[in-house]
């Protein structure tokens, strides 16, 4: 029954995905619940429920940085970045840093941030391992990330990334339904709320930890996962998409209040298990906590149906980054390096050739790491990303003709520099990302003193 209800759910999102994708209709606006759909299909991945209860697990209510961070985020993209991105009528953030600062920063951006992105295939890797490991346990782990990559390969092959609408919807339904459910059943098992809260107060007594504190892992590296988190998703072209393709301005508002909203919710269900998990089964591999309660606690077919969903929801979720990465590098890289390749009409070949070059990089990586933390990798694929856009756009945006393209090319390739170099050398008070943001304002607040001059 169990593999039973993991088919039922895997088929049901893997049918709609192909459907939607065979009748999507071209240049189709999205109303406030597909809006969500797209925002929550995406962000909702092996990050949000499997790694939130992982942290838990072991920080606690630290977790609570990547959906307060997401929350922050989209009202911050709305509120801020949303109605400017709208009226520039551009389908990409890097289109629009693109058409500011020229054709050579837009590529060198799209590149930073697909490999941005591609680090965000190493988290869905990894959570996809902790649903494989509970379904076969006897599957060596090399194994299990070379099955993870396989079926994100099959679900790009097969259309599952088109119609993100509604796929989202379905997937956000399910997981929405499946964290409920947990999170309600960890309360319940645990003989209500203020016994849940008495276990987690004597988990802070036995290992001299504060569970109920937000900074377990320090102020600095907390508040700048959050931060990392809000500035990432503000600058993400997947949740800007969302926004630019609504049908208006009130719509997206809707979508993206919506989107705000589910986020407290879901975040809350997956630490209540992870911190379940903690108080019951402590010896237990942190990554797994999400799904090792749902094996141990609920029965058999609604388990399979839960696990399901988590299993596409991060398959889904790394093949969409899959498939984009894969395109920029045949479309902006490849092709611009060989123009030949322009005229042989093999693109659609060349990106599932990347694609599956680019998994099993992933895999190889995933392999040779020794940072199992589902969240550190979502973490720091949004700040890097955020490190590329978020100081060149707001210029492009609102000091537009008043910085010379090298300035931003300066800014687009020193702020990720930085970063990566920041993180290498360790033990920093603050987020890397905080310091190349602040690099990149610099950088480009030159460039408008010296166009101010001249004027």
């Amino acid at each position: 029954m169990l593999l039973f209800g993991m088919l039922v759910s895997v088929m049901m999102i893997a049918l709609l995905a192909v459907y939607s994708g065979l009748h999507k209709k071209k240049g189709g606006k999205l109303n406030s619940a597909l809006v969500s759909g797209v925002i929550l299909g995406t962000y909702l991945g092996g990050s949000g429920t499997i790694g939130t209860s992982q942290l838990a697990f072991v920080y606690g209510n630290s977790a609570w940085c990547f959906h307060a961070g997401g929350l922050l985020g989209f009202l911050f993209l709305y509120f801020v970045y949303g109605r400017p991105i709208r009226r520039t009528g551009k389908p990409t953030v890097v289109g629009i840093i693109g058409e500011e600062y020229g054709p050579r920063t837009g590529l060198v951006a799209s590149v930073l941030n697909a490999l941005g992105n591609f680090i965000a295939i190493l988290s869905q890797l990894i959570a996809g391992t902790s649903v494989i490991a509970v379904v076969a346990p006897e599957l060596p782990l090399a194994w299990s990330f070379v099955s993870v990559a396989l079926l994100m390969g099959i679900y790009v092959v097969f259309g599952g990334t088109k119609g993100a609408g509604m796929v989202g919807l379905l997937k956000l339904f399910l997981v929405l339904l499946s964290l409920v459910t947990c999170g309600i059943a960890a309360l319940w098992l645990s003989g209500g709320a203020a016994s849940f809260m008495q276990g987690v107060e004597q988990l802070n007594r036995t290992h001299a930890v504060d569970f109920f504190s937000f900074f377990n892992r320090g102020v600095g590296k907390d508040f700048g996962a959050l931060f990392s988190v809000m500035i990432g998703v503000a600058t993400s072209q997947i949740y800007a998409q969302a926004i630019i393709n609504a049908g208006s301005d009130r719509e997206a508002r809707r979508g993206v209040l919506l989107s705000a909203m589910t986020l407290p919710v879901v975040g809350a269900c997956a630490i209540a298990v992870g911190l379940y998990m903690r108080m019951h089964f402590p010896d237990i591999e942190a990554k797994a906590a999400l799904t090792e309660f749902v094996l141990i606690h609920l029965p058999a077919f609604p388990a399979g149906v839960v696990l399901g969903t988590l299993l596409i929801t991060v398959v889904g979720s790394g093949a969409g980054i899959a498939l984009g990465v894969a395109t920029i590098f045949n479309y902006d890289i490849a092709r611009r390096l060989f123009p030949v390749l322009s005229r042989d009409g093999r693109d659609e070949l060349r990106v599932r050739v990347f694609i599956l070059v680019l998994l099993a990089v992933a895999v190889s990586l995933c392999l040779a790491s020794r940072d199992d933390m589902i969240l550190n990798y979502s973490v720091l694929s949004m700040g890097l990303r955020a490190s590329v856009t978020l100081v060149p756009l707001s210029f492009a945006l609102w000091l537009k003709g008043r910085v010379r393209a090298e300035y931003a090319l300066l800014c687009v390739v020193l702020c990720p520099a930085a970063v990566v170099a920041l993180i290498a050398y360790g033990s920093l008070p603050v987020d890397p990302m905080v310091v190349g943001i602040l690099l990149g304002g610099v950088v480009m607040g030159a460039g408008l003193l010296r166009s101010s001059r001249v004027d």
